[in-house]
């Protein structure tokens, strides 16, 4: 089915294994020490798992969802990276740098996504236009090639037929 499609046909159930993850993250880690560092260590090491999981067994059926899927799964490691800094104290968010990277690892977690579906669709229409040019270009060129064949072919026989009298068949 189409929820499959994404995956490599080895691992269709990938997407099964992806809703579970997402349950885990958005439900489950909620009641795993509430508001302590270890629900945030926790939260880490589970994304980080995932992250070695797609990059190990990349379960996409291409390499940009691959690249894509990796590249967005280390950005939210980062993200609760940071966070576990802040909220263990290690990282001090007044201070100038956080202020500023962290809404911009933010704003690109949110942005990237969007930008990349622009590109992706512009992508798939150019390729399929170029696709239909070509079959256009290849249908226009054996039109030719059969009007001139046809052409050819009498007067390839007329210089036969000339040649074979100079040899007195």
């Amino acid at each position: 089915g189409l929820i499959f499609a994404a995956y490599r046909p080895e691992l269709w159930y990938f997407e099964v294994v992806e809703c579970f993850r997402k349950l885990v993250m958005t439900c489950l880690i909620q009641f795993i020490a509430p508001g302590s560092t270890n629900q945030i260590m926790v939260t880490f090491m589970l994304m980080f798992a995932s992250l070695l999981c797609y990059a190990i067994l990349r379960p996409a059926a291409s390499n940009m969802a691959h690249t894509w899927k990796v590249m967005f799964s280390t950005l939210l490691c980062v993200n609760v990276f940071i966070g576990l800094g802040i909220n263990t104290g290690t990282i001090d968010p007044s201070q100038p740098f956080w202020a500023i990277a962290m809404p911009l690892l933010n704003i690109l977690i949110c942005v990237v996504p969007v930008i990349l579906g622009i590109f992706l669709m512009g992508y798939a229409t150019r390729t399929k236009f170029k696709a239909k040019k070509k079959k256009e270009r290849k249908s226009d060129a054996e039109k030719e090639l059969d009007e001139d064949g046809d052409d050819a072919g009498m007067d390839g026989d007329e210089v036969q037929g000339e040649g074979d009298d100079d040899l007195g068949l």
